[in-house]
């Protein structure tokens, strides 16, 4: 995350209002789509460099198991974030657990490596689908 105070273009905040108003991550292409409903000349150098600069400022955090992206709830402080992905739906949401971030922290500092960004990414099943039997519940 940047010390460097945050600039919100037109085109920033449109991302972060269309990250803000989905529940699952979305793709840079969904978000182009989007985007397209407001600024019909939008094209995808315009979002990728919205994300770039929204995830180096710590706004969002991009959810590599699914090339996606997702809002920080977190931005105005770094922080090892979980992010727990629902298998069936793809509903995600953003978990802070400090007790965890101190573990991950330590592990990483006893194997002599300081960390420079971490975001666990658990895939689960959400209680949605698990009531409506979209999940594969394998202990």
């Amino acid at each position: 995350m940047s010390a460097k105070p945050i600039k919100l273009t037109t085109d920033r905040k449109s991302v972060l209002d269309i990250l803000k108003s989905s529940d699952s991550p979305k793709g840079a292409y969904d978000i182009l789509d989007e985007l397209k409903k407001v600024k019909s000349n939008a094209v995808p150098m315009t979002v990728y460099r919205a994300l770039d600069y929204l995830t180096e400022h710590g706004l969002v955090h991009k959810v590599e198991n699914l090339n996606a992206y997702i809002l920080c709830n977190h931005p105005e402080h770094h922080h090892i974030c979980q992010i727990i992905i629902c298998e069936a739906c793809n509903k995600a949401t953003e978990s802070c657990d400090k007790e965890l971030a101190s573990l991950v922290q330590k592990k990483a500092e006893d194997a002599g490596f300081k960390i420079s960004k971490a975001i666990l990414e658990i895939t689960a099943t959400c209680e949605e689908c698990l009531a409506n039997d979209k999940g594969n519940v394998a202990l």
